[in-house]
């Protein structure tokens, strides 16, 4: 299915979404976080950006907590419209930060160009790895800033054919869903 207005998927995709509860969201959750345990580019990734997710996002909390004592995890803390990336050091370190997202309080950012894979959320995404956000382009401007891989991690609802890329859009390597 092909939309040509970004506004448009963020519609059907919050509709989609609205005929799950949030126990049915973490089980379809399953899958793409274990395509991402499985991913050779995770496997063999130190530092890793990762998200902790909204009750509507594939559901990372218990995957970043699995995976804290083995890989260096980083999630994403917002100041000033500018979003960079700080050491996860457990759920005692987490604050709520702008648009209700709990993010690390710690003081140790990661340069984007040391990061080996980021995971990368998202509304919609389509094959080709573009993606469409919640619209405030916080990942787009950090993700030109590195050479790492990036995985979409997405419900299998929240892919289409094509969805809408204008220039500054950056875009994944691969979506798992």
């Amino acid at each position: 299915m092909t939309l040509r207005s970004k506004a448009k998927i963020r519609a059907l995709v919050q509709d989609r979404k609205s005929f799950y509860n949030t126990a049915e969201l973490e089980s379809l959750s399953i899958p793409p976080l274990f395509g991402i345990e499985t991913d050779p580019d995770f496997l063999k990734a130190k530092k890793v950006a990762l998200y902790w997710s909204l009750p509507d996002e594939v559901y990372t909390h218990q995957f970043i907590e699995k995976w804290k004592s083995t890989k260096d995890i980083y999630l994403p803390h917002t100041e000033n419209e500018t979003m960079t990336f700080i050491r996860y050091e457990g759920l005692s370190e987490l604050k709520e930060g702008a648009y209700h997202v709990f993010e690390p309080c710690g003081q140790e950012k990661i340069n984007p160009e040391h990061l080996d894979l980021i995971i990368v959320p998202g509304v919609a995404f389509d094959e080709q790895g573009n993606r469409v956000g919640r619209g405030k382009g916080y990942y787009d401007s950090y993700l030109c800033q590195t050479k790492a891989t990036k995985i979409g991690l997405a419900f299998p609802f929240q892919m289409f054919d094509e969805v809408p890329s204008e220039a500054h859009d950056q875009i994944v390597n691969k979506v798992i869903f």
